[in-house]
């Protein structure tokens, strides 16, 4: 409780925002798009460049770059893009992007120039590959052609969903039990890749391994996209794992391999499953594996982390995700040891009556204005009333999930989510509240905090939410006069 006094905590933002690690609302501005020159693949080596990827902001764009004297381009056209990917002196990458991309088609064609790409690959200047899209300030930089393709395909994903913007897009696993989606929210460094794969050796279809379009009937649809697995394999990665990755391993790399998975282990690009349930992953060391019901507030809280598009209003994009958890079951599954989590999970979700799949019947509280949620107690230790007082804005919206609090604007295109002790505050907010008595009344609740820590984090705290204008100056009411007789 100590640790997380009164700080607000990002939960998401519709663009892929990167979370705070400690206090504080992120910005709800898009993550800037700056050049990385790295010795692996930049494009696909971590969530925080997917969102800086699908953060950017797409503007009116011609492809640049530095150009060779003489140029050898050819336009790839996908499915589902109307504009094609050049590829100028970068034609040997082909043969690569049909094996990853084994299924989503695609056309290889002549350069037409007067065809505005969405997305240019210029093959080895100065010895590297540069990829150019919209979204992107600068080139990104690839020094191989499997990091190159890796990047590419990020970008490819992110055309993609531009072209449907009524489809979300969730960084996470998805594989098919019983024919519904098992989802697996993706967290920091919790082994989803590598317990997808060895799903996969149980004969489980993969239909995402880091991206997974929802459609508007929140169905999960796959893009056909192989997995790939961070190298080497963890050393707990067994007998079963290792020997499926040789069997089927494809193109790599010192960072990364991927796997080749024929149809049906891989689902081909465009089929549709409805969501049966989500499951997030806590791998933690030497304990027995554990499927366990999670509040659906704490699944909101990643699911919300997890939305890579930026289309529509915040508002409308959190009653959709919320709506999607409300009814379908969500799990913690935690594990240190990959075939029994295997087990677990096949043993939960593998018959299609299982009761893994009933929904959660916990009933959750709907707060649309945040007039409705009522003060919090301990009003009476409140002191005197000041200037620097605030108060509520009333256009932010108060959305409650199994106790879970989360904060939408919307004229912003931010979600936020408040811990409990945050929470308690934006309820007294209800009524004008300074920063010295926010402090106070915490101070009184939880003596064993220290104090100073307190009135920092409530600085914060105030300063942050008046900046993203959830809470407003309360207007200073001047004494009642009094008529004498």
């Amino acid at each position: 409780m100590a640790a997380e006094a009164a700080v607000v905590v990002l939960a998401a933002v519709a663009a892929a925002v990167p979370v705070a690690a400690d206090a504080g609302l992120m910005p709800a501005e898009p993550v800037s798009a700056k050049p990385v020159r790295h010795a692996g693949c930049v494009g696909s080596s971590s969530g925080a460049d997917i969102r800086r990827r699908f953060g950017a902001s797409r503007d009116p764009w011609v492809a640049g770059g530095p150009r060779l004297a003489k140029e050898m381009a050819m336009d790839l056209t996908f499915k589902g893009i109307p504009q094609p990917i050049r590829l100028i002196d970068s034609g040997h990458l082909v043969p690569l992007m049909r094996k990853i991309v084994m299924s989503w088609p695609f056309v290889v064609g002549e350069s037409d120039p007067a065809t505005q790409p969405i997305i240019v690959v210029r093959g080895k200047v100065s010895g590297s590959y540069w990829i150019e899209a919209p979204w992107l300030d600068e080139p990104i930089v690839e020094e191989t052609d499997v990091c190159t393709v890796c990047s590419l395909i990020i970008d490819l994903v992110r055309a993609w969903f531009d072209a449907h913007p009524a489809v979300l897009c969730m960084h996470c696993g998805a594989v098919e039990f019983a024919g519904r989606l098992v989802v697996f929210p993706s967290t920091n460094r919790s082994g989803k890749s590598t317990l997808i794969a060895r799903l996969a050796a149980e004969g489980v279809a993969v239909h995402a391994d880091d991206l997974l379009p929802l459609t508007q009937d929140d169905e999960g649809m796959s893009l056909g996209i192989s997995p790939r697995l961070r190298l080497p394999l963890p050393e707990n990665a067994g007998v079963t794992l290792t020997r499926f990755v040789m069997e089927n391993q494809g193109a790599a790399d010192q960072r990364y391999k991927y796997l080749e998975l024929a149809a049906p282990l891989l689902a081909p690009f465009g089929k549709r499953n409805p969501i049966g349930a989500f499951v997030l992953l806590e791998r933690q060391m030497r304990t027995a594996a554990e499927l366990l019901p999670a509040p659906r507030g704490f699944g909101l809280q990643h699911i919300v982390r997890q939305n890579f598009v930026r289309q529509g209003s915040a508002v409308a994009m959190f009653a959709r995700l919320r709506a999607l958890i409300e009814v379908r079951p969500c799990y913690r599954l935690i594990y240190s040891d990959l075939d029994e989590a295997v087990d677990i999970l096949k043993t939960s979700f593998a018959a299609p009556a299982s009761v893994a799949f009933a929904p959660s019947v916990a009933a959750a509280s709907v707060v649309s204005k945040p007039t409705d949620v009522g003060g919090a107690t301990g009003t009476a230790l409140r002191p005197a009333m000041d200037r620097t007082s605030y108060c509520r804005n009333p256009d932010a919206l108060v959305e409650i999930l199994d106790g879970e609090s989360f904060l939408v604007l919307g004229d912003q295109d931010a979600i936020f989510y408040l811990n409990p002790i945050a929470g308690a505050i934006w309820r007294m907010l209800a009524e004008p509240l300074s920063e010295a008595q926010a402090a106070m009344l915490v101070s009184a609740a939880f003596p064993d905090l220290d104090r100073q820590g307190v009135r920092r984090d409530i600085r914060i705290l105030f300063k942050e939410m008046s900046a993203r204008k959830l809470i407003l100056s309360a207007p200073h009411e001047p004494p009642a006069k009094t008529t004498q007789l």
